[in-house]
């Protein structure tokens, strides 16, 4: 691969164009045509973005799970202030958004990905980071909670 195509390409190892939350809409819009003159399915995995050009494949990434999604932008929303990204209803199913809102970052993907790249292990949120510093304290816990415990185990009634 030449320079050229290095600065083409797209993925996750640059860090997210934006952090933010994410919504979905579905059935009041279904079949109806959306910005880029498409009608929208509401189960297909597309999304509205406020400025990314129509046919852009973004990853949005559960910022909680670490679950992603490619989508393609074929509308523009949302109209919404504090929302980054509108999803179709079978993009919102697939990343898990049960309420209406979630926390994600959003990257460009290159190409004709129609998968995330993997997420980076220093990226993942802590309670799925390996918790090397609690490693070296628990011992400690648990002994004292065990010499504490032992004694009365130990006396009869």
């Amino acid at each position: 691969m030449d320079e050229d195509e290095d600065d083409d390409a797209l993925g996750a190892d640059e860090g997210p164009l934006e952090t933010g939350l994410a919504s979905w809409y579905g059935q009041r819009f279904h079949r109806r045509r959306t910005a880029s003159g498409e009608l929208f399915d509401m189960n297909a995995m597309t999304a509205a973005h406020r400025t990314l050009a129509f046919g852009t494949r973004i990853c949005v990434r559960d910022r909680e799970t670490g679950k992603g999604v490619v989508v393609r932008v074929n509308d523009r929303g949302p109209h919404v202030a504090n929302r980054i990204v509108d999803l179709s209803r079978g993009a919102a199913l697939a990343l898990g958004v049960q309420g209406g809102l979630k926390p994600v970052d959003v990257f460009p993907v290159g190409g004709d990905a129609v998968t995330c790249p993997p997420a980076p292990l220093d990226n993942l949120p802590q309670r799925f980071a390996l918790p090397a510093a609690r490693e070296t304290q628990a011992p400690a816990a648990n002994a004292r909670r065990t010499r504490a415990v032992a004694p009365r185990l130990l006396r009869s009634p």
